[in-house]
């Protein structure tokens, strides 16, 4: 049973990797746009660290009682920890001298907030399937 839920989660963000990063290349391509990062390293790691969060938080639920009451908790710790190692891992771009156009702003803000999305579903599922006593 959380093998399957695994897989499951894992495949719907696959799907929504491929789907949102090819639509949002297309977009960029159509518009004859230039962004001063890599837009693909972004959706990497917003993707990455999204189900690295959510199979931790499924597999916590599954496995262990002590936790199954903090999950909420757990789950904002989490959003902070993503933050924080979102803007080392690009402080680059984030504090650079130069300003981000609105383009280069809006692109890094679409997968931050696809994946933020696909987190708070999957997440609420977990959440709606433990039973509180």
């Amino acid at each position: 049973m959380l093998l399957k839920k695994i897989i499951s989660t894992s495949v719907i963000l696959l799907i929504i990797y491929g789907i949102t990063l090819s639509l949002h290349h297309y977009i960029i391509t159509w518009t004859n746009s230039t962004l001063s990062y890599s837009l693909t390293e972004v959706y990497n790691f917003q993707a990455g660290f999204s189900l690295l969060i959510c199979l931790n938080i499924l597999i916590i639920a599954n496995i262990s009682d002590k936790f199954k009451q903090q999950i909420g908790f757990l789950y904002l710790l989490t959003i902070v920890l993503k933050v924080v190692f979102f803007s080392l891992a690009f402080k680059e771009v984030l504090f650079s001298d130069l300003a981000l156009t609105k383009t280069d702003s809006l692109s890094l803000l679409i997968p931050i907030f696809i994946f933020l999305t696909y987190e708070v579903v999957i997440i609420s599922k977990i959440l709606n399937n433990i039973e509180f006593k």
